[in-house]
Protein backbone atom coordinates (compact mmCIF):
# COMPACT_ATOMS: atom_id res chain seq x y z
CA UNK A 1 0.00 0.00 0.00
CA UNK A 2 1.37 4.00 -0.12
CA UNK A 3 0.18 7.15 1.37
CA UNK A 4 -1.44 9.70 -0.90
CA UNK A 5 0.93 12.00 -1.95
CA UNK A 6 -1.33 15.05 -3.71
CA UNK A 7 -0.11 13.75 -7.27
CA UNK A 8 -2.91 11.66 -9.81
CA UNK A 9 -4.20 8.43 -8.15
CA UNK A 10 -6.74 6.63 -10.65
CA UNK A 11 -9.56 4.63 -9.56
CA UNK A 12 -9.63 1.20 -10.52
CA UNK A 13 -11.84 -1.81 -9.37
CA UNK A 14 -10.58 -4.23 -6.25
CA UNK A 15 -9.96 -7.38 -9.31
CA UNK A 16 -6.97 -5.06 -9.84
CA UNK A 17 -5.46 -6.44 -7.18
CA UNK A 18 -5.09 -9.52 -8.07
CA UNK A 19 -3.80 -8.80 -11.24
CA UNK A 20 -0.79 -7.11 -9.07
CA UNK A 21 -0.28 -9.93 -7.27
CA UNK A 22 0.19 -12.07 -9.55
CA UNK A 23 3.07 -9.84 -11.25
CA UNK A 24 4.46 -9.15 -7.71
CA UNK A 25 4.26 -12.95 -7.05
CA UNK A 26 6.25 -13.57 -10.77
CA UNK A 27 8.71 -10.94 -10.76
CA UNK A 28 9.87 -12.62 -7.16
CA UNK A 29 9.97 -16.12 -8.57
CA UNK A 30 11.64 -14.76 -11.58
CA UNK A 31 14.41 -13.28 -10.38
CA UNK A 32 14.90 -15.13 -7.51
CA UNK A 33 15.58 -18.21 -10.03
CA UNK A 34 17.37 -16.02 -12.72
CA UNK A 35 19.67 -13.40 -10.98
CA UNK A 36 22.71 -14.43 -11.11
CA UNK A 37 22.42 -16.32 -14.29
CA UNK A 38 21.88 -13.39 -16.66
CA UNK A 39 21.25 -9.73 -16.58
CA UNK A 40 17.75 -9.24 -16.31
CA UNK A 41 15.62 -6.22 -17.45
CA UNK A 42 11.79 -5.36 -16.64
CA UNK A 43 9.66 -3.58 -19.19
CA UNK A 44 6.16 -2.04 -18.56
CA UNK A 45 5.25 -0.34 -21.67
CA UNK A 46 1.31 0.21 -19.82
CA UNK A 47 2.71 1.73 -16.52
CA UNK A 48 0.37 4.23 -15.58
CA UNK A 49 0.66 6.60 -12.92
CA UNK A 50 2.44 3.91 -10.12
CA UNK A 51 -0.43 4.50 -7.58
CA UNK A 52 -4.00 3.31 -7.81
CA UNK A 53 -6.88 3.69 -5.70
CA UNK A 54 -9.13 0.95 -4.80
CA UNK A 55 -12.78 2.23 -5.11
CA UNK A 56 -14.03 -0.20 -3.31
CA UNK A 57 -11.86 0.23 -0.29
CA UNK A 58 -10.58 2.97 -0.55
CA UNK A 59 -6.34 1.84 -0.23
CA UNK A 60 -4.01 2.93 -2.39
CA UNK A 61 -1.94 0.32 -4.00
CA UNK A 62 1.18 0.58 -5.55
CA UNK A 63 1.06 -0.58 -9.42
CA UNK A 64 3.04 -2.69 -11.85
CA UNK A 65 6.10 -0.68 -12.22
CA UNK A 66 6.46 0.45 -8.59
CA UNK A 67 5.64 -3.66 -7.60
CA UNK A 68 8.57 -4.62 -9.60
CA UNK A 69 10.77 -1.77 -8.67
CA UNK A 70 10.19 -3.73 -5.19
CA UNK A 71 11.40 -7.13 -5.82
CA UNK A 72 13.46 -8.24 -2.97
CA UNK A 73 15.83 -9.22 -5.53
CA UNK A 74 15.88 -6.41 -7.72
CA UNK A 75 16.03 -6.43 -11.94
CA UNK A 76 19.57 -5.24 -13.08
CA UNK A 77 17.40 -2.25 -15.27
CA UNK A 78 14.17 -1.16 -15.41
CA UNK A 79 12.05 0.12 -18.52
CA UNK A 80 8.84 2.03 -17.82
CA UNK A 81 6.57 3.63 -20.03
CA UNK A 82 3.70 5.62 -19.94
CA UNK A 83 1.66 7.90 -22.62
CA UNK A 84 -0.01 9.83 -20.72
CA UNK A 85 1.09 13.31 -19.64
CA UNK A 86 0.06 13.56 -15.76
CA UNK A 87 0.03 9.83 -15.37
CA UNK A 88 3.76 9.66 -16.33
CA UNK A 89 4.76 13.05 -14.05
CA UNK A 90 3.45 11.52 -11.05
CA UNK A 91 5.43 7.48 -12.22
CA UNK A 92 8.26 9.84 -12.37
CA UNK A 93 8.48 11.20 -9.51
CA UNK A 94 7.23 7.72 -7.88
CA UNK A 95 9.66 5.53 -9.62
CA UNK A 96 12.66 8.18 -8.04
CA UNK A 97 10.93 7.97 -5.08
CA UNK A 98 10.67 4.18 -4.41
CA UNK A 99 13.83 3.52 -6.86
CA UNK A 100 16.37 2.70 -4.09
CA UNK A 101 19.19 3.11 -5.88
CA UNK A 102 18.30 0.63 -8.11
CA UNK A 103 19.08 1.27 -12.26
CA UNK A 104 16.08 2.39 -14.30
CA UNK A 105 14.43 4.62 -17.04
CA UNK A 106 11.42 6.33 -17.63
CA UNK A 107 9.38 7.04 -21.11
CA UNK A 108 6.74 9.08 -22.28
CA UNK A 109 5.85 7.33 -25.65
CA UNK A 110 3.18 5.76 -27.34
CA UNK A 111 3.50 1.80 -26.42
CA UNK A 112 3.56 0.77 -29.91
CA UNK A 113 5.43 3.69 -31.74
CA UNK A 114 7.72 3.61 -29.03
CA UNK A 115 8.76 -0.08 -28.45
CA UNK A 116 11.66 0.15 -31.02
CA UNK A 117 13.17 3.30 -29.06
CA UNK A 118 12.53 1.96 -25.48
CA UNK A 119 14.78 -1.44 -26.55
CA UNK A 120 17.64 0.80 -27.64
CA UNK A 121 17.93 1.46 -24.09
CA UNK A 122 18.53 -1.88 -22.78
CA UNK A 123 22.19 -1.60 -21.36
CA UNK A 124 25.03 -3.45 -22.55
CA UNK A 125 26.30 -5.63 -20.40
CA UNK A 126 29.89 -5.83 -20.00
CA UNK A 127 30.42 -9.38 -17.75
CA UNK A 128 29.84 -12.18 -19.93
CA UNK A 129 26.09 -13.13 -18.93
CA UNK A 130 22.92 -12.54 -21.56
CA UNK A 131 20.29 -10.79 -21.05
CA UNK A 132 16.88 -12.01 -20.01
CA UNK A 133 14.21 -9.98 -20.00
CA UNK A 134 10.36 -9.53 -18.40
CA UNK A 135 8.03 -7.48 -20.25
CA UNK A 136 4.55 -6.72 -18.78
CA UNK A 137 1.98 -5.68 -21.58
CA UNK A 138 -1.06 -4.25 -19.27
CA UNK A 139 -3.13 -2.17 -22.11
CA UNK A 140 -6.78 -0.27 -21.24
CA UNK A 141 -8.42 -2.63 -24.08
CA UNK A 142 -7.26 -3.90 -27.39
CA UNK A 143 -4.62 -1.35 -28.17
CA UNK A 144 -1.53 -3.57 -27.91
CA UNK A 145 -0.78 -3.97 -31.34
CA UNK A 146 0.44 -7.39 -32.51
CA UNK A 147 4.00 -5.72 -34.18
CA UNK A 148 5.06 -4.24 -31.04
CA UNK A 149 5.08 -7.72 -29.64
CA UNK A 150 6.93 -9.20 -32.66
CA UNK A 151 9.33 -6.46 -31.97
CA UNK A 152 9.78 -7.92 -28.41
CA UNK A 153 9.79 -11.29 -29.24
CA UNK A 154 13.11 -10.32 -31.62
CA UNK A 155 14.83 -10.38 -27.94
CA UNK A 156 14.75 -13.30 -25.30
CA UNK A 157 12.17 -11.66 -23.56
CA UNK A 158 9.07 -13.40 -21.50
CA UNK A 159 5.81 -11.71 -21.20
CA UNK A 160 2.84 -11.29 -19.36
CA UNK A 161 0.08 -9.87 -21.69
CA UNK A 162 -3.40 -8.67 -20.73
CA UNK A 163 -5.94 -9.65 -22.96
CA UNK A 164 -9.14 -8.04 -22.91
CA UNK A 165 -11.41 -10.56 -23.96
CA UNK A 166 -14.82 -9.44 -22.56
CA UNK A 167 -14.23 -5.80 -21.06
CA UNK A 168 -13.82 -4.70 -24.51
CA UNK A 169 -13.87 -7.59 -27.48
CA UNK A 170 -17.20 -9.27 -26.23
CA UNK A 171 -18.56 -5.75 -25.51
CA UNK A 172 -17.45 -4.32 -29.00
CA UNK A 173 -18.33 -6.84 -31.39
CA UNK A 174 -20.90 -5.57 -33.63
CA UNK A 175 -18.15 -2.49 -33.86
CA UNK A 176 -15.37 -4.42 -34.81
CA UNK A 177 -17.15 -6.42 -37.34
CA UNK A 178 -17.02 -2.94 -39.26
CA UNK A 179 -14.85 -2.74 -42.23
CA UNK A 180 -13.95 0.72 -41.06
CA UNK A 181 -12.78 -0.54 -37.50
CA UNK A 182 -9.06 -1.51 -37.65
CA UNK A 183 -8.51 -2.14 -34.22
CA UNK A 184 -8.33 -5.97 -34.17
CA UNK A 185 -6.65 -5.99 -37.66
CA UNK A 186 -3.65 -4.11 -35.70
CA UNK A 187 -4.52 -6.37 -32.60
CA UNK A 188 -3.76 -9.89 -34.15
CA UNK A 189 -1.41 -8.12 -37.11
CA UNK A 190 -3.84 -9.78 -39.84
CA UNK A 191 -6.17 -7.54 -41.89
CA UNK A 192 -7.95 -10.95 -43.22
CA UNK A 193 -9.12 -11.98 -39.90
CA UNK A 194 -13.12 -11.23 -40.60
CA UNK A 195 -13.26 -13.90 -43.48
CA UNK A 196 -11.58 -16.25 -41.07
CA UNK A 197 -14.46 -15.45 -38.26
CA UNK A 198 -17.56 -15.78 -40.73
CA UNK A 199 -17.06 -19.39 -40.74
CA UNK A 200 -17.83 -19.38 -37.19
CA UNK A 201 -21.10 -18.31 -35.03
CA UNK A 202 -21.34 -14.55 -35.02
CA UNK A 203 -21.63 -14.76 -30.83
CA UNK A 204 -19.78 -12.75 -28.10
CA UNK A 205 -18.57 -15.92 -27.11
CA UNK A 206 -17.21 -17.16 -30.17
CA UNK A 207 -15.86 -13.72 -31.07
CA UNK A 208 -13.14 -14.01 -27.43
CA UNK A 209 -12.58 -17.97 -28.40
CA UNK A 210 -11.82 -17.16 -31.47
CA UNK A 211 -9.50 -14.11 -30.89
CA UNK A 212 -7.62 -16.27 -27.95
CA UNK A 213 -7.35 -19.06 -30.45
CA UNK A 214 -5.90 -16.62 -32.85
CA UNK A 215 -3.35 -14.84 -30.43
CA UNK A 216 -2.04 -18.02 -29.37
CA UNK A 217 -1.42 -19.45 -33.09
CA UNK A 218 0.54 -15.63 -33.30
CA UNK A 219 2.48 -16.01 -30.69
CA UNK A 220 3.40 -20.17 -32.03
CA UNK A 221 4.90 -18.01 -34.87
CA UNK A 222 7.14 -16.18 -32.99
CA UNK A 223 8.52 -19.41 -31.09
CA UNK A 224 6.19 -18.96 -27.62
CA UNK A 225 4.93 -21.66 -25.81
CA UNK A 226 1.31 -21.52 -25.61
CA UNK A 227 0.39 -24.36 -23.52
CA UNK A 228 0.08 -22.87 -20.04
CA UNK A 229 -3.61 -21.74 -19.07
CA UNK A 230 -4.47 -18.27 -18.95
CA UNK A 231 -5.86 -16.48 -15.97
CA UNK A 232 -8.92 -15.23 -15.82
CA UNK A 233 -9.35 -11.71 -13.99
CA UNK A 234 -13.50 -11.08 -12.88
CA UNK A 235 -15.33 -8.92 -10.69
CA UNK A 236 -16.53 -9.79 -7.15
CA UNK A 237 -19.72 -10.82 -8.82
CA UNK A 238 -18.26 -13.52 -10.88
CA UNK A 239 -18.30 -11.13 -13.78
CA UNK A 240 -15.00 -11.95 -16.28
CA UNK A 241 -13.16 -8.51 -17.39
CA UNK A 242 -9.86 -10.07 -18.85
CA UNK A 243 -7.28 -12.73 -18.89
CA UNK A 244 -3.54 -12.53 -18.10
CA UNK A 245 -1.88 -14.70 -20.70
CA UNK A 246 1.57 -15.38 -20.22
CA UNK A 247 4.38 -16.30 -22.95
CA UNK A 248 7.79 -17.81 -22.73
CA UNK A 249 9.94 -19.55 -25.36
CA UNK A 250 11.53 -21.55 -22.48
CA UNK A 251 9.60 -24.10 -20.31
CA UNK A 252 11.16 -22.72 -17.32
CA UNK A 253 9.20 -19.89 -17.60
CA UNK A 254 5.72 -21.95 -17.89
CA UNK A 255 7.14 -23.47 -14.79
CA UNK A 256 7.47 -20.26 -13.14
CA UNK A 257 4.05 -19.03 -14.39
CA UNK A 258 2.49 -22.05 -13.52
CA UNK A 259 3.31 -22.04 -9.59
CA UNK A 260 2.34 -18.00 -9.63
CA UNK A 261 -1.20 -18.93 -11.19
CA UNK A 262 -1.79 -21.42 -8.40
CA UNK A 263 -1.76 -19.23 -6.16
CA UNK A 264 -4.74 -17.31 -7.78
CA UNK A 265 -8.23 -17.35 -6.27
CA UNK A 266 -10.14 -17.74 -9.01
CA UNK A 267 -9.71 -21.09 -10.83
CA UNK A 268 -11.80 -22.08 -13.35
CA UNK A 269 -11.84 -23.28 -17.18
CA UNK A 270 -11.52 -19.82 -19.53
CA UNK A 271 -14.38 -21.71 -21.81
Amino acid sequence: TAEDDGLIIPEVGNWSEHKYRLLSNYCGIFTGGMRGKWNLVYIDLFAGAGYARIRETGTITKTSALLALGTAKPYDHYLINELDNERYTALAQRCQRHANGRSYQTFNLDANAGVEEILRSVPRFNNGRGCLMFCFLDPFSLNLEFETVRTLGQHKVDLMVLLALQMDARRNLSYYMREESVKIERFLGDPGWRERFAKQQQTPGEFMKFLSDEYDERMRSLGYKTEVPKVPIKMDSGVGLYYLAFYSKHERGGEFWDKVRKTACDQYSMF
